[in-house]
């Protein structure tokens, strides 16, 4: 095992000073998927409008370390708590440095919450009223009424991060009413990547990575379906979900041992949920080999970024690439207009095929 991969395997967590500039928060930086070693890592600023209105903020980046040091090329995975929060986090990161190492290390994850001292993680009574009422229309299958006060209160801000996980939830649950599973299936992983135990305990962190489970299934993305049943099977209080879910991880199995192509299907969003920012959708892919079909609206490229290297090409319906490591090891992102959709086709490595121009794998390193 490498240096680096030691790195990796542990959970890095820095709390920055309660008392700053702006005025009293909490800023944990959770990298437990960082690969790099990190010299100065400054202290994000917390979005002045957050103070005013109470928002909390959550935001995932992606990036490159270069061989000298240097964070590059970041890439805004998810956030919550609007652009503001976006910004801050990319500042930042500009900043940070690492222990050169004279090679590039493709893709670091890095967490970042922005909590307002509160005195304890709950939900005001002003969210449970609006929660209630929304729960009240999706039993009902009001979903109109229901998109209403969703919409309602994500337009009016101001939600500590317990309820953003909550309102994560519920927007998932509306648009699985109005049958958008992309949607549903984005604010699901949002929600139990941003939620503390408190806010999503055991019994409903397993019921939602149960559903999530589903609808990878439902969507053709078994790479990352298998990685979310994987973090059910580590739970041993989760036996009668993962029982019940074993015909469709047996379906996966037998199509992963098929040698007919995969369909993986995607839509592109924006992840703060506005008008800023970079439009993209990502997945965990299940084979190395892969090509672009059915591409609706604007998509414009891609980027691998796995454990030693990473490869980019642009969106073409005639290409066919092959990932330069395991695909266990790689995440794609694909760019492009918020709302865009196509399929990933993944196929059987085959000698025979195309192989990707020599230019496309960036900095690998061995």
């Amino acid at each position: 095992m490498t240096y680096f991969r030691r790195l990796a395997a542990l959970a890095f967590l820095f709390v920055a000073p309660a008392a700053m500039a702006q005025g009293n928060y909490e800023l944990f930086l959770d990298s437990a998927q960082l690969e790099a070693v990190p010299v100065d890592q400054s202290d994000p600023i917390f979005p002045s409008s957050g103070f005013r209105t109470g928002q909390e903020g959550w935001v995932r980046v992606n990036f490159v370390v270069t061989p000298d040091g240097r964070a590059a090329d970041t890439i805004i995975v998810d956030s919550v708590g609007g652009p503001a929060f976006e910004r801050a986090a990319l500042d930042a990161v500009e900043k940070w440095t690492f222990e050169p190492g004279d090679i590039e290390i493709p893709s670091n994850v890095v967490d970042m919450r922005f909590e307002l001292r509160r005195g304890r993680e709950a939900a005001t009574s002003n969210f449970l009223r609006r929660y209630r009422r929304i729960m009240n229309h999706v039993l009902q299958d009001e979903t109109e009424y229901a998109r209403e006060q969703v919409d309602a209160a994500i337009q009016l801000g101001g939600w500590n991060l317990y309820e953003e996980a909550m309102l994560c939830l519920m927007v998932g649950r509306v648009e699985g009413l109005e049958g958008d599973t992309t949607e549903k299936l984005e604010n699901y992983l949002r929600a139990t990547a941003l939620a503390t135990r408190r806010a999503l305990d055991g019994e409903d962190r397993r019921e939602a990575l149960s559903r999530i489970f589903e609808m990878q299934h439902y969507l053709g993305q078994y790479g990352s379906a298998l990685l979310t049943m994987a973090r059910l099977r580590a739970d041993p209080r989760s036996a009668q979900i993962t029982e019940a879910l074993q015909p469709k991880f047996e379906e996966i199995q037998t199509a992963l041992a098929s040698p007919a192509p995969l369909t993986v299907r995607g839509t592109l969003f924006n992840p703060c949920n506005c008008d800023e920012g970079q439009p993209l959708w990502r997945y965990r892919p299940a084979r190395s080999e892969f090509s672009f079909a059915n591409v609706s609206g604007n998509v414009e490229s891609f980027e691998a970024r796995c454990e030693a290297s990473r490869l980019r090409g642009n969106v073409q319906a005639d290409g066919r690439w092959t990932l330069p490591e395991d695909p266990a090891r790689c995440e794609i992102f694909v760019f492009g207009a918020d709302g865009a959709s196509l399929e990933i086709l993944e196929h059987v490595a085959n000698e025979t095929t195309a192989r990707n121009e020599q230019s496309n794998v960036l900095d690998r390193r061995n």
